[in-house]
Parts: structure tokens; sequence; C-alpha cells
């Protein structure tokens, strides 16, 4: 019997998934988990499991965190990703916290059936030569995100200040009448900050700010 832990926020997709694999003779849902903090009281007690179903994206914390935590305590043998996001990057950085598949959502649930039994059988959904280039790709992602660290924290707390208002959509004299500046003083420090950063544009600028966690894009 394969038993089986599903760790997914979204309670309709995972009680679907419980009645379809308690229907297989060889399986059973022993564990849910809507979030990172119920995974972890699965953990606290201790759930016996084979096989994690896990989800990249939860309320309060990344799916990848769960699968290195639910390997790390060897509370499962294997971990497949099921997923809604669809880059190579999230497939990459599952399989660097350990997952050994990765399915999209909108696949047939015949095909998490079979990719649970290969996990359990001691199989990888990918292969060594897939396996290392995901890898590298994931190192190359954390190379870039020490990199573009790095390059933020050479900017003064005005020139953060200047960014996270550009951000707002302000033309220069909005930005240095929020600011208290000279529209000239907002001009140098975009132009500092663009060349600190490596970047050519305003709108680099909103997006790598973005993309690293200077502005709010919520």
């Amino acid at each position: 019997m394969i038993r089986i832990i599903l760790v997914d926020d979204h309670a309709t997709l995972r009680e679907a998934l419980v009645i379809l694999l308690d229907r297989e003779p060889d399986m059973m849902v022993v564990g849910e988990a809507g979030s990172v903090s119920e995974t972890q009281q699965l953990l606290a007690n201790e759930v016996p499991a084979d096989v994690a179903v896990v989800d990249l994206t939860l309320p309060d914390g990344q799916g990848t965190d769960v699968v290195e935590a639910l390997l790390d305590a060897r509370a499962v043998e294997a971990v497949l990703v099921l997923t809604a996001l669809d880059e190579l990057h999230d497939r990459a950085r599952a399989v660097a916290a350990g997952a050994l598949g990765v399915l999209h959502k909108s696949v047939p649930t015949a095909d998490i059936i079979v990719a649970i039994r290969r996990l359990h059988q001691g199989e990888a959904l990918f292969t060594p030569g897939q396996i290392i280039e995901l890898l590298r790709t994931e190192g190359e992602h954390q190379e870039k995100k020490r990199n573009a660290q790095s390059a933020l924290s050479q900017l003064t707390p005005r020139e953060v200040e200047v960014v996270r208002v550009l951000a707002e959509g302000l033309s220069d004299k909005e930005v240095a009448d929020r600011l208290c500046i000279a529209s000239k003083t907002v001009r140098v420090h975009v132009t500092n900050i663009l060349d600190k950063l490596g970047l050519e544009s305003r709108l680099q600028l909103v997006l790598f700010a973005a993309r690293h966690g200077l502005v709010d894009v919520r």
C-alpha cells in the first residue's frame, strides 16, 4: 500500500484527489495539509507516509520549504510536485529542493497516479541529464539573485526612496514634491541608480525592483 500525503491550499482539489487516490487498490491518503504550518503539524504527529504530493504555492510559505522539510525529516521517501506554475525556474527550484517529479495541475489524474507509483518504486520522473540541467538552471538563478541583492545594497536610503516612489508611476515633479527635493535632484538620483544597477531605463528599474522585492507588487 502506497501511503500518500497531500499538501495543497485548494481544498476542493485536495478533496477530489483524496477520493480519486483512495479508489486505487494500492493507494491510501494518510495526511492532508493546506499550508506550511499544517504540514509542520503532520510532521509533529509523525504521520507515516511514502510519497508526498506538494503544491509550490502555499498561503504561508513556499512549497519548496515543505519538500525540504518532509525529506529532511524522512517523513516520505519521495515528493511529487503538482503545481499550476509552468516556468522552467519553477521546475528547477522544485528539483533543487529534492522533488523527484513535477507535474502541471492540468495533467490527467491517471498521470498523477502513474507518477506516484513510479516514485514509490524508486524512479525519478526526470532523466539524470534533465536533473543536472535543472540544477544548473537553479544555480544560475540563485547567482543572479545574489548579484541583484548585492547591487541593490549599493543604493543609498534616499535612492531606495526614489525607486519606491517611481514605482507608483509618478513624474519627476511628483516624486520631487513627495520627497521634498528638486526635480533636477530626482533626475540625478535616477541616473545614479540606473548606473549602479546596470539598467538602461526607468521601466527596467521598476521591473527590477519589483522582481527583487524592493517594491511591493501586491
